[in-house]
């Protein structure tokens, strides 16, 4: 790999690509969401069931 960008002139733009799996982290924010959406909902049903 050292040998390929030796050979490159210094002020040649190099880009890489982290590779990584999209679905995963779709469905990370899907759980993520999910959980906020039930602490949200017992943090209201809490306060809702006191008030009456």
């Amino acid at each position: 790999m050292l040998a390929l960008l030796d050979r490159l002139d210094p002020r040649t733009i190099v880009l890489a690509d982290k590779a990584y799996d999209g679905n995963a982290v779709r469905k990370l924010a899907d759980n993520f969401l999910a959980m906020v959406k039930l602490a949200s909902m017992r943090l209201w049903l809490r306060a809702y069931e006191s008030t009456a």
